[in-house]
């Protein structure tokens, strides 16, 4: 994919949330690394896929994408020992205020379904107005396999790389994660006596979720 074609698409996206500029997901296995960039919306906005052993400018420009964004995965040693590499391969310190500020996707799922049964708990609570929707708690185990599975996410193909199809799996969870949200986010926005577990306007994201990509967002790489 074309570094600025992406770039383009990030931007528009980027600016729905305003203050974020969006998630950076790296993996690093075998020799090869694969870096997807994603906006605050869950939308996959760039993907590139390398040998460790790249020339220096490519790395160099591979390491600005993950400025002002969030790191995100399941195993923070792992996603920081993957953007060190590519710092490595830039010649570059990579700066502790980016690994600093990492998101767990599982603990994003968690905050989702946190809120929901708050919700839920609330809605069935309002006396005379018993809740008029549903909000399912089922779809969003801790487990990454079981959810891509229940998700119907897997299956990248029998060539499909290691590398890209890690990457992948964890931003379609973020997706599907993020999606969950906008669901719960609308279902409470129809109940008004629900405005009170987090106001009369649409959420993008959940508070902490959130303000992690808000401590990401001033991050610079010297390169």
């Amino acid at each position: 994919m074309n570094t600025e074609d992406a770039e383009d698409v990030e931007d528009v996206a980027g600016d729905l949330v305003f203050g974020t500029h969006g998630h950076a997901v790296i993996v690093c296995m075998d020799d090869r690394l694969a870096l997807w960039t994603i906006a605050p919306s869950g939308q996959r906005t760039g993907a590139w896929i390398e040998d460790v052993g790249m020339n220096l400018d490519r790395a160099k420009q591979l390491l600005t994408l993950l400025e002002r964004r969030v790191l995100v995965g399941s195993d923070r040693q792992a996603d920081v020992c993957a953007a060190k590499t590519l710092a490595d391969a830039a010649e570059v310190s990579l700066p502790t205020a980016l690994t600093d500020v990492w998101l767990d996707v599982f603990e994003a799922i968690d905050e989702v379904v946190e809120t929901r049964r708050e919700l839920a708990s609330a809605g069935a609570a309002t006396k005379g107005k018993p809740p008029t929707y549903d909000i399912d708690l089922g779809g969003l185990p801790r487990d990454v396999n079981g959810a891509l599975s229940r998700l119907q996410l897997t299956n990248p193909g029998r060539d499909a790389e290691p590398t890209a199809s890690a990457a992948l799996a964890t931003c379609r969870l973020l997706e599907a994660t993020v999606q969950a949200w906008q669901e719960t986010e609308s279902a409470r926005l129809r109940r008004k006596a629900l405005h009170q577990f987090g106001g009369a306007a649409v959420r993008p994201l959940p508070p902490r979720w959130l303000s992690k990509l808000r401590q990401a967002y001033p991050v610079r790489i010297d390169v």
